[in-house]
């Protein structure tokens, strides 16, 4: 049986990586702590399996945070409610 393919996130700029690092070690919010933990971690290009296993958590959690990483350092944090849409407010 063929093994997936991993996931991984886009470089992060040393800007993001810093901010990510500070939310891993300080944030109080476990949910988001964890979060930018799995997104340093694939930036780093461990897989998902690792990943999961190191954080102890499921490995399809772990690919649904990658999947949605882009959107969160686009908006500049990492809390999501939902896997909706973000709403784009019309200037």
């Amino acid at each position: 049986m063929a093994r997936p393919a991993s996931v991984f996130v886009r470089a992060l700029s040393p800007e993001e990586a810093l901010k990510l690092r500070r939310i891993s070690r300080q944030s109080k919010v476990f949910a988001l702590r964890q979060r930018a933990q799995i997104v340093l971690a694939s930036d780093a290009r461990s897989t998902a399996v690792e990943i999961a296993r190191v954080l102890q958590t499921d490995e399809n959690q772990v690919r649904r945070v990658i999947d949605d990483s882009e959107w969160w350092i686009a908006v500049g944090h990492l809390r999501r409610t939902s896997r909706a849409e973000p709403v784009v407010e019309a200037r």
